[in-house]
């Protein structure tokens, strides 16, 4: 006979004491203790573990969702806008820095001091095999620019532009310059790259047409 057989068979014999004799059986929660011929038997109590395993089911469903609440985009938009200070503050490369062949990369630091002000200074590539620079250094952080033209190209330009910051992380600016984007289908990319990839809390700048549309904050 099965074990999980033997359990009802137990229990249910020990709610027929319980009925016919109630002195007979005593219930401390997790321990039933049975009297039968003056000796005291005990018996777990298979209910107690079942409400205990739900609520312990409950409790961590609860965590999970507090979790995946924490872990949701926060749109800090205008905590940038209130602490901006427009044109002010340096804006400079590093002298080996060829501004003819970084356009884009020029384009998009101009819209960032001119939004947002602050020390910003574009960044020369390393001459190492393999060694990857980010595009600037913003108020001390590291930040990677990335022109796009399409939804679904965020996947890759967030998981190369992460590796590139990854020494000191401060964003990614993902400029779409006038192509035309559908931002409930970005946020998507966005959300599912980053939810495998980051390593810290990242900001995620969007420009369009020549301005900020959009920052949000996404956790690790």
């Amino acid at each position: 006979m099965g074990e999980n057989i033997w359990k009802r068979l137990v229990f249910s014999l020990v709610d027929i004491l319980r009925r016919k004799n109630p002195s007979m059986v005593k219930d401390e929660g997790d321990i039933i203790w049975v009297t039968i011929n003056g000796r005291h038997i005990p018996i777990r109590n298979q209910k107690s573990n079942s409400q205990h395993q739900e609520k312990s089911d409950i409790m961590q469903n609860m965590e999970n969702k507090k979790a995946a609440i924490n872990k949701e985009p926060q749109d800090v938009t205008q905590e940038y806008f209130d602490r901006a200070t427009p044109g002010k503050g340096n804006l400079s490369h590093d002298g080996r820095y060829d501004r003819n062949l970084h356009k884009n990369e020029v384009e998009t630091a101009r819209i960032l001091y001119k939004t947002f002000g602050g020390d910003m200074r574009l960044l020369t590539e390393s001459r190492k095999f393999g060694e990857k620079t980010p595009d600037c250094e913003w108020n001390g952080k590291l930040w990677e620019f990335k022109n796009l033209e399409t939804e679904k190209a965020a996947d890759g330009a967030i998981r190369r532009g992460l590796k590139q910051i990854d020494k000191n992380p401060g964003g990614l600016v993902l400029n779409y310059e006038n192509h035309e984007i559908t931002y409930e289908a970005l946020d998507r990319v966005i959300s599912d790259r980053t939810r495998r990839g980051l390593r810290t809390d990242t900001d995620i700048i969007i420009i369009q047409n020549g301005e900020v549309q959009q920052i949000k904050r996404y956790k690790k």
